[in-house]
């Protein structure tokens, strides 16, 4: 799971040989990506440096969904899937994808918190486990943190800070540091009979 800001290092690339040294890069994460196995990501406001019809053309080739719920096309149509249901281990993870407002062109960004509030609890019927990955300023993230939502994790992208735990807020948020540096592995321990 990815938590946005993957593919590129500022909000718009370099034109001319740099440019395409950064999409070649992109490309080459995407690639890396299918290989390790993703199950999601969502997208941040750098994803958008090649434009939208780049990354659109990126999402084609990638094994995994892009997901947002709250990142629209101009008509007002989501650009991605809002949240993707996956089964692990005879466990189903429902992961969210939702970002803070930024501007991009071709593309409006509704509040997060607005957008995590309609689909919550239709999330939460399908699966055992609900992960938002959520490339959010902190200001966002506290407005969820000791809500009583069915969230049982936040990755959190747009921070460079790395968690060593979860912190002390009723939904835990971890923090994976800049651009992909840092990997986490979660293991979960869950007893279906008692929720």
């Amino acid at each position: 799971m990815d938590g946005g800001n993957l593919f590129f290092k500022r909000d718009k690339i370099a034109g001319g040989p740099s440019g395409n040294n950064e999409k070649i890069t992109a490309e080459t994460i995407l690639e890396s990506y299918n290989v390790m196995g993703c199950d999601g990501m969502t997208l941040g406001s750098k994803d958008f440096a090649a434009g939208l019809d780049y990354l659109l053309d990126l999402e084609k080739k990638a094994d995994f969904p892009f997901l947002s719920a709250n990142i629209r096309n101009t008509e007002g149509d989501l650009l991605f899937k809002p949240y993707e249901v996956i089964r692990k281990d005879n466990v189903t993870l429902g992961l969210i994808g939702l970002t803070s407002v930024f501007s991009a062109d071709g593309i409006q960004v509704d509040q997060p918190i607005d957008a995590l509030y309609s689909i919550i609890d239709e999330v939460a019927d399908k699966s055992d486990i609900v992960v938002l990955l959520f490339h959010a300023d902190d200001m966002d993230v506290k407005k969820i943190e000791n809500k009583n939502l069915p969230i049982d994790l936040v990755i959190q992208g747009k921070s460079r800070r790395r968690s060593n735990d979860g912190g002390d807020k009723a939904i835990p948020v971890f923090q994976c540091g800049e651009r992909g540096k840092y990997v986490y592995k979660f293991e979960f321990g869950f007893d279906k009979a008692n929720g």
